[in-house]
């Protein structure tokens, strides 16, 4: 296998914290795991609004399983292990609120004025819209970390995309893939969208209990899942190889075990996101983020104070964007309730769905 060119630990601007580690990498996770983008990444949703339940993942656990198994399969393949790790941490700090129906909602909104993705809000974030430090805007992250975010291609948003790039950031999209597809299933798997009767019909359901079948005989639903589930993404990266091609080393699965996990993606998106309460409850929160973006293009004086200093900056447009991607579910809907009242029919569309505890 290639072996990878070494990673550009050198950053854009002048930094008076350069040298508080020996490791470079350590001030870019110290950088990300304090920064404010990351800390309300708990109460943004990963498919169940956080508020439906206590163990539901959320963006932030999300974060973390895709960092540990970035490093895994980065250590696996030669790539660098903690450069994977804080790429897989960083790369879902674009995220807006309620999880991929936010993402709708502002790519809608943002249509004609340079769209919205939260790849590339990411990167905005760590470069610019973070600013902890009288120095420079942004994090001021390392270029190799923030090679790898710009190099991130996640499953849900860009699913024609090839694996290439560099091994770190195919470690993050696969990394990312396998755990978006198996907690995904885990999470809904006891609640009333999956019937335990439909799933062994998925060819990596059937693989992983036969792993583990005498473990779990007479054990309660959370432990049967967490051993499939877990044995399921141990197939996957099991099978996962690195293929060497003209342009450079290129992660890949064998066809049988491609085959079997393109299954039980079809199954995750007609079982669990186009169920109705599920499609439901994600067309209602689409509404409420595209509502008010309206609302604070109509009446940009309605911003907080601190963006309006942003005016000679960039557009209106983009800096409403920046300040919706940036809530929490909780603070979208308290805002919400702020500005088109607690009668809203968006809102009580919403509580018959999931109940009054969208708070």
């Amino acid at each position: 296998m290639t072996r990878p060119p070494q990673a550009d630990h050198s950053r854009e601007h002048p930094d008076p914290q350069a040298d508080l580690y020996a490791n470079p990498l350590l001030l870019d996770r110290h950088r990300i795991v304090h920064s404010m983008a990351f800390r309300r990444l708990q109460y943004k949703t990963q498919v169940f609004l956080p508020f439906e339940g206590d163990h539901f993942r959320t963006r932030m656990t999300h974060s973390l399983e895709v960092a540990q198994m970035g490093m895994v399969l980065a250590c696996r393949f030669g790539a660098e292990p903690q450069l994977a790790e804080l790429v897989c941490l960083a790369h879902d700090l674009g995220h807006g609120p309620f999880g991929h129906a936010g993402e709708r909602g502002l790519s809608t909104a943002l249509g004609a004025f340079g769209g919205f993705e939260h790849n590339a809000q990411s990167l905005r974030v760590v470069r610019s819209l973070e600013r902890p430090y009288p120095w420079f805007a942004g994090l001021n992250l390392t270029r190799a970390v923030l090679s790898g975010i710009e190099g991130h291609n996640g499953p849900y948003d860009r699913p024609e995309a090839q694996a290439g790039g560099s091994l770190v950031a195919q470690a993050a999209d696969w990394a990312d893939r396998i755990a978006y597809d198996a907690g995904d299933l885990e999470d809904a798997i006891g609640t009333e969208l999956i019937e335990a009767g439909q799933l062994p019909e998925l060819r990596l359901w059937r693989q992983a209990v036969e792993r583990v079948e005498p473990a779990l005989r007479d054990r309660p639903i959370y432990v049967i899942r967490r051993l499939v589930v877990e044995n399921i993404q141990r197939i996957v990266i099991e099978d996962l190889h690195a293929e060497e091609r003209p342009d450079g080393t290129v992660l890949r699965l064998g066809e049988t075990t491609a085959a079997a996990l393109a299954e039980l993606e079809r199954f995750v998106a007609d079982k669990i996101y186009r169920h109705p309460s599920i499609a439901q409850t994600d067309a209602a929160c689409q509404r409420i983020v595209i509502r008010l973006f309206e609302k604070y293009r109509s009446e940009p004086d309605l911003l907080p104070r601190r963006y309006h200093r942003r005016r000679d900056e960039c557009e209106l447009e983009r800096i409403i964007g920046d300040y919706i991607s940036g809530m929490t579910d909780r603070f979208c809907l308290k805002v919400y309730r702020q500005m088109f009242g607690e009668d809203d029919i968006l809102l009580s569309s919403l509580n018959v769905l999931i109940g009054p505890r969208a708070e």
